[in-house]
C-alpha cells in the first residue's frame, strides 16, 4: 500500500481501538457489574445505535480528527456462553450473557474504504487453563509481531508459533487456530493472503496484516475461548500495531471472582509499540449515557455496583502496566466508577446482597474527564436560561435601535420614494411637435430607440407606443408572408389598472397588433431594435432606482489600474458572469490598486479596482460543495461583457458537478478506480483550497489594500430558499452569505435595520426568516423554509453582532407594511418604533402563542384532531418541536424528518439483510458486502 493508504488504515484502527475500548468493552463490563439481562445480539445491536449515533462522530472528530462521512462501522460482534467462533465475520447469536466466562469481542470499521480489525477477551471467573492459554496467546502475538519482516513466508510464521505452542503448552495444541491472521485493505479479508500452515506467500513491506492469534476449546464444560487480534502495518524497519490503543494485556480482561488465592501475573514480553493519539476514556460517558437511555427504554434495572477487592499483586502488574503504557492514550488501570478489579476474592452473600443495592450515582460517569454527563432536564435549563439572556440583551438592543432610528429618520436621512415605475409615468413625446418628420423617415414599423417609442403607422400617420406599454413581440411565417405580432400590456394581463392612466369612456386598450410583409428585413431590424431598447429603459429605470435610494450609480472608475510585475496570480480559473457567451476562463492578477481578470486566448480584459470592492469573500472547498471561490461584493455596479452585475466571482469546480446516472456503469463499492477516483479528489480539494488561501493572504499583503478578506463560519451555515430553490447559506463576519449557487445572496449585517423570525411556533418544523434593511424604501429580504434546529444558532450570532431580532407567529405583508413607515415615519416613531408592530400585539414576541397564525386548522376539525398547514402545504401533527416533548400520538413517524427516516430505513434494511443470510447459512456484513471466503 501507499502511504495515503497506510495512513488512511492506521486512522480507522485509531477509530477502532477507541470504539472497543471506550464503548464495546465499556458495555460489556456494565452489563457483567450490574447484573442486567441482555442477549448478545442487543447488546451489539446498541452498540450499532451509539456507533450510528451524532455524539460519537463529533468525539471521534474531535479526538481523532477523522471526518464522520468516510466512518463506516462494518461488524460488531460479541460472543458469551456456550459457543465461540473465533472468525472476524462471525456474528453475535440471541444467548443471554452470563455473569462469567470468556466473552470474545470484535470490531471490523472501515475510513475511507480502508479496513480495520481487532478482536479482544475479557475473562470472569476463569480457570487455570484458561489462564495459561491467555498468556501463551499474548506471547504467541508478541512473537508473531517480531517475525512480521518483509520476506518472511505465511507458513514459516504459522509453524513457529505452532511450535511454541507445542513447547510451552502442549495441552492446548489442538486447541490452537488454524489461520493466524490474513491480510486486509479495502477488502475486510484477502483470501489469497492468510497465514496458513501451507501458505507459500511472502511478507512484503507495505502490507496490511489483522493479525488474530486464538485458543477454541468448545468440548470443555463450559465452553470457552480466547481471542486477540489486532491490525498490524509491516515496514522494513519494524511492524507497527496500529490498534495497540486498546490494551490487551494480562491485568487488563481478569475478573477473578472464585476462589480467595492471590493471582500471580507472570511478565509477558511486549513489542515496544506506538500509541495511538487518543484516549479511550473519553467515548466511556458517551456509551454510559447511550447504554443507559436503551436500558431505560426497555424498562431494565438501573446498574448496579459491585464492591471488591484488589489484590497486591494485581497492584503491581497494572502499575508495571501503567508504567510500560505511560505515554500511551489508554491507560492500564481502569478508572473509577468502572469495573476496577481483575482479581479479587468472592464476597460472601450478604455483601454482595448490601452491595448490590448501592449504586454509582455518586461517581462520575467518565472519571476521565472528571464531569458527569448533564441529564435532558439540565440542558433544558440550561438552554431555557440562555435563551433569557439573549432576551434580556434584546432589550437593551432594541433601545439602541430605536434612539438610532429617531436620529436617522429626523436627521434628514429620509429617502424618496422610489420603486417600480407606473406605465402613466413613461412618456415617449411631451407634445405632437416632438414626434419626428414623416418626409426622412418612411411610413413603415420602425423604432425610435431614443425616445423609446415603437412608430406604427395608421392611417397616414406613425403613432408612437412606449416600449414600456409592448410586452412582446412574436414572429412566424405565413406562405411567402412574414408575420409580427406585438402584444400590449392590458389591465389583468401582467399589469394592473393602477398602472394605466384613469379609464374614460373615450380610451380603448389595444391588445396585439399584428403586420405582414413580404420583406423580412425590415421586421428583423424592427425585433434587434426593441431588444436593445428594452435593455436601455431597464438600466435607465435601475440607475433612477439607485439614485432615489442613495446608492452609487453604475460608472466605471476614471482611475487607472497600476499594473505591478511582481503580483498575486491564479491561473485556470472561471468567471461568473462570463464575458464572453461561453464559459469564461482565464487568470486573475491582483495589481497594485485592483484586480484584472484577461480571458484565455482572447482579447477581453475585467478591471475591478479595490476602491470599488465593498466585500472580498473566500469560500474553501468543504465536504458539501464542489466550488472553491473567490467572490467580490461590489459598491456599484459594473458592466461585465452585456451584463450588468453587483458581484463577480472566481472559483474552480472540484469533480464532477453533474452525474447522469443514466449512463453510469453497475460498480462494486470496492471498485478500486472509484475508489482511487475519490482519493484523487480529496487530494484535489485540499490542493484548490491551500492555493485559494495563498492567494487571499499574499492580497491582504499588498500595501495600501483596504479590504480583510472574510470567510464564512461552517458552524454558522443552515439551509433556506431566498428566491426559488433551497441554498446552503452561511454567516460570516460581515455578512450572510450563498455563493456555491448563482445568482449569488450577500447581505451586508451593517444595512440591515431588524431581523424578523416569522412562523415561529411550536408546531411547525420550519420558520421564514426576513431582513428589514435600514433604507425603508428597499423591499425587505425573505428566507423561508429554513430548519427549526437552526433557530438558536442563529439568535445567538445575530445577538453577537449587537442586531435586534423579533419573533412573529404570522408572515407579514412587508410591502404594505414598508410602505406604511414610509409614508409616515414621523407616526412610526411617534407609536414607538418596531416594538408595536411585534411586542404585545397580535404577532407576539413570544413564540409560545400560535393563535394569531396563519396556518389554522378549519373549523370542522375536532379539538382532539387539531391540525396545522405547515409551508410546504402538508399536515403536520400539533406537538412540540422540541427534543424535551412527549409525542403523545401513536405514529411514531409522524414527527421524524426525512433524516431520522432515512437512518430508520437503514437500521430496517441491515437488520432484514441479516435475517436473510443466516436463513441461508451465511454472515451478513451490516451495509456493504463482505469477500466470500
Amino acid at each position: 500500500k501507499y502511504k495515503e493508504e497506510i495512513d488512511l488504515t492506521r486512522k480507522a484502527a485509531y477509530c477502532a481501538a477507541e470504539v472497543m475500548a471506550g464503548v464495546l468493552i465499556n458495555q460489556v463490563e456494565r452489563i457483567i457489574d450490574a447484573d442486567i439481562k441482555q442477549t448478545n445480539r442487543g447488546l451489539c445491536e446498541m452498540v450499532e445505535n451509539i456507533l450510528e449515533g451524532k455524539e460519537l462522530s463529533q468525539a471521534l472528530q474531535s479526538k481523532l480528527g477523522l471526518d464522520p462521512d468516510e466512518l463506516d462501522p462494518q461488524l460488531v460482534c460479541l460472543q458469551s456462553g456456550s459457543s465461540f467462533v473465533i472468525k472476524i465475520d462471525a456474528e453475535p447469536d440471541d444467548t443471554v450473557i452470563p455473569m462469567t466466562g470468556a466473552y470474545l469481542m470484535s470490531l471490523v470499521i472501515k475510513y475511507a474504504e480502508y479496513t480495520a480489525c481487532i478482536a479482544r477477551t475479557i475473562l470472569v471467573d476463569p480457570s487455570p487453563m484458561q489462564k495459561k492459554a491467555y498468556q501463551l496467546a499474548r506471547d504467541l502475538h508478541a512473537q508473531a509481531v517480531r517475525s512480521l519482516r518483509p520476506g518472511a513466508v505465511f507458513r514459516d510464521l504459522y509453524l513457529a508459533a505452532k511450535e511454541e505452542v507445542q513447547r510451552k503448552e502442549p495441552q492446548l495444541l489442538d486447541m490452537f487456530v488454524k489461520h493466524i491472521g490474513f491480510c486486509t485493505g479495502l477488502e475486510v479479508r484477502d483470501p489469497q493472503l492468510i497465514i496458513t500452515e501451507k501458505s507459500d506467500k511472502k511478507v512484503v513491506a507495505g502490507m496490511v496484516v489483522c493479525l488474530s492469534i486464538g485458543f477454541n476449546d468448545p468440548s470443555s464444560t463450559p465452553p470457552w475461548a480466547v481471542w486477540i487480534a489486532d491490525t498490524v502495518a509491516v515496514s522494513v524497519e519494524r511492524s507497527e500495531v496500529f490498534t495497540e490503543a486498546c490494551s490487551a494485556d494480562y491485568a487488563t480482561v481478569m475478573y477473578e471472582l472464585a476462589g480467595g488465592d492471590e493471582l500471580a501475573v507472570p511478565s509477558a514480553p511486549t513489542a515496544t509499540l506506538p500509541a495511538a493519539p487518543a484516549s479511550a476514556p473519553a467515548f466511556a460517558a458517551l456509551s454510559s449515557a447511550a447504554s443507559a437511555e436503551s436500558a431505560t427504554e426497555r424498562g431494565a434495572p438501573a446498574p448496579k455496583g459491585k464492591a471488591k477487592a484488589k489484590t497486591k499483586a494485581k497492584a503491581e502488574a497494572k502499575a508495571k502496566a501503567k508504567g510500560r503504557a505511560k505515554g500511551k492514550t489508554r491507560d492500564a488501570s481502569p478508572p473509577a466508577g468502572r469495573r476496577t478489579s481483575r482479581a479479587s476474592v468472592k464476597p460472601s452473600e450478604p455483601q454482595r446482597r448490601a452491595t448490590r443495592t448501592s449504586t454509582r450515582s455518586d461517581q462520575p460517569t467518565n472519571v476521565g474527564e472528571g464531569r458527569t454527563l448533564r441529564s435532558r432536564t439540565a440542558q433544558t435549563t440550561a438552554e431555557m436560561k440562555r435563551m433569557a439572556a439573549l432576551e434580556d440583551k434584546q432589550k437593551e438592543f432594541r433601545a439602541k435601535k430605536f434612539a438610532e432610528i429617531q436620529t436617522r429618520l429626523r436627521g434628514g436621512a429620509r429617502a424618496e420614494k422610489a420603486g417600480p415605475r407606473r406605465l402613466a409615468e413613461y412618456t415617449a413625446y411631451k407634445s405632437s411637435g416632438e414626434l419626428p418628420p414623416s418626409e426622412p423617415r418612411p411610413m413603415k414599423l420602425q423604432v425610435d430607440i431614443e425616445a423609446c417609442a415603437l412608430l406604427v403607422p395608421l392611417n397616414g400617420a406613425l403613432v408612437p407606443f412606449h416600449l414600456s406599454c409592448v410586452k412582446n413581440m412574436t414572429r412566424s411565417t405565413l406562405d411567402r408572408f412574414q408575420i409580427l405580432r406585438v402584444n400590449l400590456f392590458t389591465p389583468g394581463n401582467g399589469k394592473s389598472t393602477e398602472d394605466f392612466p384613469p379609464i374614460t369612456p373615450e380610451r380603448l386598450f389595444v391588445k396585439a397588433l399584428t403586420f405582414k410583409s413580404g420583406d423580412r428585413e425590415n421586421l428583423d431590424a424592427v425585433v434587434r431594435t426593441f431588444k436593445e431598447g428594452q435593455k436601455r429603459l431597464r438600466d435607465k429605470d435601475a440607475e433612477e432606482t439607485r439614485a432615489a435610494r442613495g446608492q452609487a450609480p453604475t460608472a466605471p472608475s476614471s482611475e487607472p489600474l497600476q499594473l505591478v510585475r511582481q503580483c498575486p496570480v491564479m491561473r485556470m480559473i472561471n468567471m461568473r458572469p462570463t464575458v464572453t457567451p461561453r464559459r469564461t476562463i482565464g487568470t486573475l492578477e491582483a495589481h497594485g490598486n485592483g484586480f484584472r481578470f484577461s480571458v484565455q486566448q482572447g482579447t477581453e480584459k475585467v478591471e475591478i479596482l479595490y476602491s470599488q470592492v465593498k466585500h472580498i469573500i473566500f469560500e474553501p472547498c468543504s465536504t458539501y460543495s464542489l466550488v472553491v471561490l473567490v467572490h467580490l461584493h461590489l459598491k456599484a455596479p459594473i458592466n461585465v461583457g452585456k451584463r450588468t452585475t453587483l458581484d463577480v466571482q472566481f472559483f474552480t469546480e472540484v469533480g464532477t458537478q453533474v452525474d447522469d446516472l443514466s449512463q453510469r456503469r453497475q460498480g462494486s463499492a470496492y471498485d478500486p478506480d472509484e475508489i482511487l477516483q475519490e482519493q484523487n479528489e480529496q487530494r484535489m480539494r485540499a490542493q484548490l483550497n491551500t492555493a485559494f488561501k495563498q492567494f487571499c493572504t499574499q492580497l491582504e499583503a499588498i500595501p495600501g489594500f483596504p479590504l480583510k478578506v472574510d470567510i464564512p463560519f461552517q458552524d454558522a451555515s443552515f439551509s433556506g430558499v431566498p428566491n426559488k430553490s433551497q441554498v446552503q447559506m452561511a454567516f460570516s463576519k460581515n455578512c450572510l452569505v450563498s455563493l456555491q449557487e448563482w445568482p449569488p445572496i450577500v447581505v451586508d449585517l451593517s444595512e440591515v435595520d431588524i431581523v424578523v423570525f416569522e412562523r415561529v411556533i411550536h408546531v411547525l418544523r420550519e420558520f421564514d426568516m426576513v431582513f428589514v434593511m435600514k433604507n425603508y424604501t428597499e423591499p425587505p429580504m425573505r428566507i423561508t423554509a429554513v430548519r427549526k434546529q437552526y433557530l438558536d444558532m442563529i439568535r445567538s450570532h445575530l445577538a453577537q453582532q449587537e442586531m435586534v431580532w423579533y419573533n412573529s407567529t404570522m408572515n407579514l405583508h412587508w410591502a404594505n407594511v414598508m410602505k406604511q413607515i414610509t409614508s409616515d415615519p414621523d407616526g412610526f416613531i411617534e407609536n414607538g418604533g418596531w416594538d408595536p408592530w411585534f411586542v404585545g400585539s397580535t404577532g407576539s414576541d413570544s413564540e409560545e402563542s400560535g393563535g394569531s397564525s396563519d396556518f389554522h386548522a378549519s373549523d370542522s376539525a375536532s379539538d382532539d384532531e387539531d391540525h396545522v398547514v405547515d409551508s410546504e402545504g402538508d399536515q403536520v401533527d400539533d406537538v412540540e418541536d422540541d427534543d424535551d416533548s412527549v409525542v403523545v400520538d401513536d405514529d411514531d413517524e409522524s414527527g421524524m424528518d426525512w433524516e431520522e427516516l432515512e437512518r430508520q430505513a437503514e437500521k430496517s434494511d441491515r437488520k432484514r439483510e441479516r435475517s436473510r443470510s443466516r436463513h441461508r447459512g451465511r454472515p451478513a456484513n451490516g451495509r456493504a458486502k463482505r469477500t466470500k471466503r
